[in-house]
């Protein structure tokens, strides 16, 4: 039996782009809107059952697809240059130089605070290992962003 999504692929990305919320949400909704209108009309058993496999299938969709899921890097290293050129190089993102200073050893270094997808994550991880890897990586899962954020 083949499925379709109708169309609705299309504008749920184009809406989850200019909003940056997760693309599960849109296809639930606009789905459920066509499907509530079929349930009043036709079946509101079938509708329900539909409405049910709709919901298992945008959290799916959410589980699958993190592009909008956003991530703070902070990078406490002592080759700061060569890791904020190394970056810059492989990633188009903003990246915030904070002074700081170990404090068990004292040692001064430089802590890198930088916001990515989770998209963006593995190639992070890998320029950190090839220019540092005594560097120490904190990641944190992003609530929100306000200001500028290069979304593609």
């Amino acid at each position: 039996m083949g499925a379709s999504s109708g169309g609705l692929d299309i504008i749920v990305l184009v809406l989850a782009r200019y909003s940056d919320r997760p693309v599960g949400s849109f296809f639930f909704i606009l789905n459920s809107i066509i499907v509530v209108a079929s349930g009043l009309l036709l079946d509101p058993e079938k509708a329900l059952f539909t409405l049910i496999s709709i919901y298992v299938t945008s959290r799916f969709i959410d589980t699958i697809h993190t592009r909008y899921v956003k991530l703070t890097a902070m990078i406490v290293t002592k080759n700061a240059d060569k890791l904020n050129k190394a970056i810059h190089e492989r990633l188009t993102r903003g990246i915030t130089r904070i002074p700081a200073k170990g404090g068990y050893t004292f040692d001064e270094k430089e802590m890198l605070v930088i916001v990515i997808t989770r998209y963006e994550l593995y190639d992070l991880k890998n320029i950190v290992e090839e220019v540092d890897p005594a560097a120490f990586t904190n990641i944190v899962e992003t609530a929100n962003i306000f200001g500028l954020f290069r979304k593609d």
